[in-house]
């Protein structure tokens, strides 16, 4: 169980609006054909103004217009990952905005935030372009938010955060291993957990290092993970969480020039670091930034999700096929793979209470509701199975699902390359097709 998923916690997000002027109250009373019942509504002297709805499904929001409401700055939307270069540029030409304040009613803190999502979009209607969520302090553009509302799952944890990616510089500018000299989050304080740091990462642009996070987040909500304790993200790599006041007053210089220590990267914070034993802490060994996430990531590593963990990302990747299905046609053109993560009950599990094993397969055809694909690993604990092996399975097995193009890895979690690609597919094929003609020269 992961308690702290079943809380209410307050909400809020911003739709943006091209240009300048100041959207009016009159042009959101049509949420009413939406099933919104206006309350009350008020309109300020300055031209702001505020109106509170209530929808019997979603439950109570606000709207707030504010004179002085400040648009997004450019550098939080470059710094977006979520964003394609396009959207970031439809963002940008924004120049004002409506604000949305709401609690969760469903006491699940990813199926209240989704809820809250879909009455941005509601919001939005034709003329907004975008909408930020002020928790995760991160962006949906409206491909995205399309995309995510048309499917039942739940939002996934790695949309409670977004994480930001700071170039190295200075001492570090000209050093190869460390392209990037500064990984941190934003958005799981706001949840009254803490936001991590990762210095000198070694493979921030893997999607399995994406992975550490949203393992670290449930490890958080579940109470594992914690300032001053040690947590295991794989099998293979274990990180102490040192409180990152902690950490700039102690560490070595070289490490702590690395990171900012203002205001927005101080509090409910923490820097992923080597895990010390007993006599370290006794002789006040200073603090060293994880050697393990410094690494290239290790393939063979797995991360160690609870069962309800795994059990949610399982539940997305069902909810997500005929997504997989669109993707996998759309992509041919990329000669991109498609790998599908199917479970198998183990030997040595209680028949009453079974236990899985997940392994990746590479997918032959998509059907409708089922999966022709071969095994491309070798099982651990589940007799009869071998590596090669070709089979059909069905949605109820699947729990994760990737396809592995030449513009990223694209999941139930992370869609931006598949948008990038119908933005600019004609561009993108004929620069792959001039690169393979090179090759073959």
């Amino acid at each position: 169980m992961i308690p702290f998923l079943n809380k209410s916690l307050d909400m809020g997000g911003s739709v943006l609006f091209r240009g300048a002027m100041r959207p009016r109250l009159a042009e959101f009373e049509s949420l009413q054909a939406e099933g919104f019942e206006v309350t009350s509504k008020r309109e300020d002297s300055d031209g702001g103004w505020l109106m509170k709805l209530r929808h019997s499904r979603y439950g109570d929001a606000t709207l707030v217009c504010m004179d002085d409401m400040l648009v997004p700055h450019p550098e939080l939307i470059d710094a977006d990952p979520w964003l394609s270069p396009l959207e970031a540029e439809d963002v940008k030409a924004c120049g004002s905005m409506v604000s949305v304040m709401m609690r969760g009613q469903k006491k699940q803190v990813l199926r209240d935030r989704k809820q809250m999502l879909t009455v941005l979009a509601a919001v939005m209607s034709e003329e907004g372009v975008a909408c930020l969520d002020h928790q995760a302090e991160r962006f949906w553009s409206r491909a995205e938010l399309q995309d995510e509302l048309s499917h039942d799952a739940d939002l996934d944890i790695g949309s409670l955060f977004t994480t930001h990616m700071v170039t190295a510089d200075g001492e570090y500018g000209d050093d190869e291993d460390v392209p990037i000299q500064w990984c941190h989050t934003h958005g799981l304080s706001a949840l009254g957990l803490w936001d991590f740091d990762i210095l000198a990462p070694g493979d921030p642009a893997h999607p399995g290092f994406f992975d550490h996070g949203r393992v670290l987040a449930f490890g958080m909500m579940a109470g594992d993970a914690k300032p001053g304790g040690t947590f295991d993200i794989t099998n293979k790599g274990s990180v102490a969480l040192v409180d990152a006041k902690k950490f700039q007053s102690t560490a070595a210089s070289k490490w702590t020039a690395l990171r900012e220590h203002d205001e927005s990267h101080r509090d409910k914070r923490v820097v992923l670091c080597e895990p010390t034993g007993w006599l370290s802490r006794l002789l006040h060994k200073r603090a060293t930034p994880s050697r393990w996430l410094r690494r290239p990531l290790d393939e063979t590593a797995l991360h160690q999700f609870s069962t309800e963990a795994s059990d949610l990302s399982a539940e997305r990747a069902r909810n997500t096929f005929k997504q997989l299905r669109v993707i996998a046609e759309e992509t041919k053109e990329l000669q991109s793979l498609v790998i599908v993560k199917i479970r198998y009950k183990t030997d040595a599990s209680d028949p009453d209470n079974p236990e899985y094993e997940h392994m990746w397969h590479e997918v032959h055809e998509l059907g409708d509701g089922t999966i022709q694909a071969t095994l491309i690993s070798q099982p651990f604990d589940v007799s009869g199975v071998n590596a090669g092996d070709r089979r059909t399975h069905g949605l109820e097995d699947l729990s994760d699902w990737s396809v592995v193009s030449p513009l990223g890895m694209i999941t139930p979690r992370y869609q931006t390359p598949i948008r990038l690609f119908r933005e600019k597919r004609e561009e993108i094929l004929e620069i792959l097709a001039e690169a393979e003609q090179s090759d073959d020269a």
